[in-house]
């Protein structure tokens, strides 16, 4: 059995089902470097704990009664900044999942995520990162880019060359490596390849890429009708 690191992530989990919270925290704690320190089934419950224990990272669901994923997030954050709070959802509402991340979420994850998701997004805001769920869709993509969250404000004046312009704004029109590579006359492969590089420079993931382009003026929406103010 691999020996618990001295120093794990401290993690508390909030969810008022019980199953999928078991669930998670099974998964976690199969991971050495996390710890697993409490479970909460609504919002006071969680904030309390949060105030005892002072963990590194809070996953919270969104809907939960007595208090609901946002105000507890606003809470958590105005009382202890320092605690990095995921948000975990069934995506029902996209414009909940942007209030929670203006709320002072640093990312979130689909329920139904991919294998092997959680750990990474667990990592990702432990190293200060923001993380964002593989099965987000490009509308909520979009909504996250209009918003007041800005997890890319240390990294605006980033140096990119005119392909990787093209090739970001490509991207953003969700064309394949093998579609931008077509039009732009050059093979898959180096498309790839300049993502790469894009991706090394940014700091930031295929769905970070997006909302990075759109907040810093590199890819205009077309036609998007935003939520009202």
């Amino acid at each position: 059995m691999p020996m618990k690191p001295s120093n794990p992530i401290r993690i508390i989990i909030a969810d008022d089902h019980y199953l999928f919270r078991s669930a998670m925290k099974n998964h976690l704690e199969a991971v050495p470097r996390f710890k697993v320190i409490a479970e909460a089934t609504n919002g006071e419950e969680l904030f309390n704990l949060v105030s005892e224990m002072e963990p590194d990272i809070v996953i919270t669901d969104i809907q939960m009664p007595r208090m609901d994923g946002i105000l507890t997030t606003k809470k958590i954050i105005a009382s202890y900044p320092k605690i990095k709070v995921l948000a975990v959802s069934f995506l029902e509402s996209e414009f909940a999942v942007v209030d929670m991340l203006e709320a002072g979420a640093k990312g979130y994850l689909c329920k139904n995520m991919e294998r092997g998701e959680l750990e990474v997004a667990v990592e990702s805001l432990h190293k200060g990162e923001p993380y964002f769920s593989l099965q987000s869709s490009p509308t909520l993509i979009r909504e996250i880019a209009l918003s007041k969250f800005d997890p890319f404000k240390l990294k605006q004046s980033t140096s990119l060359s005119e392909r990787e312009i093209e090739i970001i704004q490509l991207t953003c029109e969700e064309k394949t490596s093998q579609q931008i590579g077509e039009k732009l006359e050059i093979s898959a492969r180096t498309v790839e390849t300049h993502k790469s590089n894009i991706y090394r420079k940014i700091g930031v993931s295929s769905i970070g890429l997006v909302i990075y382009a759109i907040r810093n003026g590199l890819y205009i929406i077309p036609t998007y009708h935003r939520k009202a103010e």
